[in-house]
């Protein structure tokens, strides 16, 4: 009986392989899957890295129209959640709710609903803030978009006029 190797016949450009042939074929094809998965893998990083500088540079924009200080903390996971913190003027403490799963999505709602009280913007923006890619439109709006509409809110009393009209 044969054994497994002498009994593939494998023809490449009419000439028949060998066993050695086959395994140095197989070695340059995962070589290649490799390379494949690191150049993909690269690019992820890359796109990644991207985002968070883009959002970073929102998040310190957002922190120089409110005049708050440290803008530079958006550059840094955690200090950029003090940063959220404190544009939102919420306390400090509420970094530590931050780190628990589930109750820091609520956390994160309500943090993104004050940032956006604090820039003038509707609040329920923050629906859309739930949405990719349109998340990365609305931080760009909010950092440098201006405040041109009014915001949706209660009304001021009415007060009389206190001369008669002619």
């Amino acid at each position: 009986m044969d054994s497994g190797a002498d009994a593939i016949n494998i023809t490449v450009n009419g000439s028949q392989l060998t066993a050695e042939q086959m395994a140095q074929y197989q070695d340059l094809s995962s070589f290649a899957t490799s390379g494949g998965l690191m150049a993909i893998l690269a690019g992820m990083w890359i796109f990644i890295l991207a985002i968070y500088i883009y959002s970073a540079i929102c998040y310190m924009a957002m922190a120089k129209r409110t005049n708050t200080p440290n803008g530079w903390f958006a550059f840094i996971p955690i200090l950029n959640m003090i940063l959220m913190l404190q544009i939102a003027k919420r306390p400090l403490w509420w970094i530590i709710l931050m780190l628990i799963p589930i109750v820091n999505i609520v956390i994160a709602i309500i943090i993104l609903v004050d940032i956006l009280k604090a820039l003038k913007r509707p609040t329920w923006w923050v629906i859309l803030m739930l949405i990719p890619i349109v998340n990365l439109i609305i931080l760009g709006v909010m950092a440098w978009g201006k405040n041109s509409a009014p915001m949706v809110g209660p009304t001021p009393p009415f007060v009389a006029p206190t001369q008669p009209m002619a």
